[in-house]
């Protein structure tokens, strides 16, 4: 990788330092998007695990179900009949690598001082922008009574909550507020069945609700509070 040109080495008192300029990390992506399909239901279960420390599998699978066809689409990773049988087969996979402990009826998040703590970390990034649009688009949607946004309404105001949000942050990442990711996920929601557009306007009920209420525990409190303060400007 360095002879071609998408990473450096830097020489450091206590170590050699592996670094890529803004340049070479956009290089990388096309890396990274080659085989992300091939974690992402891995990293969605770390992910979980972030801000809890506990789950039984029927709890895991009722929080993560209706996530997982939005993260399918955005990071084209297979869809799977039975999300229960596949969530069983991640977790057994993540205990098998030392990640997960598991004991009786729940799997367990390792204690926060091991190595492993912070590989189960690591693995849960690549799926957290898709889970910030998400989270960012029904906070929007539910803040109004079912029926009264457009689908471009929607669209254009997420795409601008998501821009702030990396502003604020710091970050050069044009593609998190790609308008074309919002359009997907409301595709996606719709053809779940969690959202209905009749007369151009969205329509929604009680379940979304539920479900996006639900979600708030995948997010550390810092993370969810700068979200909803987004969304209320």
């Amino acid at each position: 990788m360095v002879a071609l040109g998408f990473i450096q080495r830097r020489p450091q008192a206590l170590g050699e330092l592996i670094s890529a300029t803004p340049e070479q990390a956009t290089l990388l992506t096309w890396y990274r998007n080659n085989v992300l399909h091939l974690f992402t239901h891995l990293g969605l279960v770390a992910f979980a695990f972030r801000n809890n420390v506990a789950f039984c599998l029927d709890e895991l699978d009722t929080l993560l179900a209706p996530a997982w066809p939005l993260i399918a689409r955005e990071l084209n990773a297979r869809e799977v009949a039975d999300h229960s049988q596949h969530l069983a087969a991640t977790l057994d996979a993540l205990s098998a690598e030392g990640l997960l402990k598991q004991s009786d009826s729940e799997w367990r998040r390792q204690p926060g001082h091991l190595e492993s703590s912070e590989q189960l970390r690591l693995l849960g990034q690549p799926v957290q922008p898709t889970l910030e649009r998400t989270y960012l688009l029904l906070a929007s949607l539910l803040r109004y009574p079912s029926g009264e946004l457009t689908r471009e309404t929607l669209e254009e105001h997420s795409r601008l909550l998501a821009e702030r949000l990396t502003l604020l942050a710091g970050l050069n990442a044009p593609e998190f507020f790609d308008k074309r990711l919002f359009s997907a996920l409301l595709e996606t929601l719709e053809a779940q069945g969690w959202l209905r557009v009749e007369a151009d306007r969205l329509h929604y009920d009680e379940a979304l609700m539920r479900a996006q209420k639900r979600s708030r525990t995948l997010f550390d409190p810092e993370l969810r509070h700068r979200l909803v303060r987004l969304t209320r400007q």
